[in-house]
């Protein structure tokens, strides 16, 4: 796999992780007038899909 491939891949995984935080928080309430948080449902899976895509497509 190129650096660069893998570079993409790492920070879209990274993103995810952040974004999975969020979403729990928006999920247990701790986040009131989130509008951010419900798009995390998909979200975070399909920046997991782009990581996996970036992994792929060597």
């Amino acid at each position: 796999m190129r650096r660069e491939r893998y570079a993409e891949a790492l920070a879209l995984w990274k993103a995810a992780v952040f974004c999975e935080a969020l979403y729990t928080r928006w999920l247990r309430g701790e986040r009131p007038g989130d509008t951010f948080g419900p798009t995390l449902e998909t979200g975070v899976p399909a920046l997991l899909d782009a990581a996996q895509e970036r992994i792929d497509n060597r």
